[in-house]
């Protein structure tokens, strides 16, 4: 009788788990960006506009929740590797060889910021509209107090060229 009601009780188990699996993949729908190159990091700034970068300088942007992506031009012909915006119409881009770009229209457009180097940039955060670091190889990290107008290299120990910083955020300006 024991084992009628343990297998009664699992296969309850096994249907919750079922509905539950069918109810979460239900929210993800496939998408055609459009590109055949490597797609990095997305970001959306809303429920509508998203900016998704990649290879070769690729970005891309929706307004209409990702039903639709239209390339924008990014100037460079470099990996691009992180996006962060502050609000619905500023945001940047980090990428290879120190890339920074920066967009005060939602992603319509990219302005280069000199980022004081050279090497790979991974991920980008601002705290605010001043405060702003990027991350990247031989544990690169460059800072920003005036919007990204310009750039400083700081410096972490012990130093170790083969570590690759893959993300930064903070959590308060200090």
């Amino acid at each position: 009788m024991r084992c009628v009601k343990d297998a009664k009780f699992i296969q309850k188990i096994v249907y919750i788990m079922l509905f539950f699996a069918a109810t979460v993949s239900a929210d993800w729908i496939p998408q055609n960006s459009g590109v055949i190159k490597t797609l990095n990091a997305v970001k959306f700034i809303d429920n509508s506009i998203g900016i998704v970068v990649g290879k070769t300088g690729v970005i891309l942007r929706t307004i209409d929740s990702g039903d639709s992506w239209s390339s924008v031009i990014s100037g460079t012909s470099n990996d691009l590797n992180g996006v962060y915006f502050i609000n619905k119409t500023i945001g940047w881009i980090c990428g290879d060889g120190g890339t920074i770009l920066k967009t005060v229209d939602a992603g319509a457009h990219w302005i280069p910021q000199p980022s004081g180097t050279s090497l790979n940039l991974e991920s980008i955060y601002f705290y605010n509209a001043s405060l702003g670091w990027a991350v990247g190889d031989a544990q690169r990290i460059v800072a920003t107090d005036n919007g990204g107008a310009a750039w400083t290299i700081e410096t972490y120990s012990p130093y170790d060229a083969s570590v690759v910083f893959r993300s930064v955020h903070f959590i308060g300006p200090n």
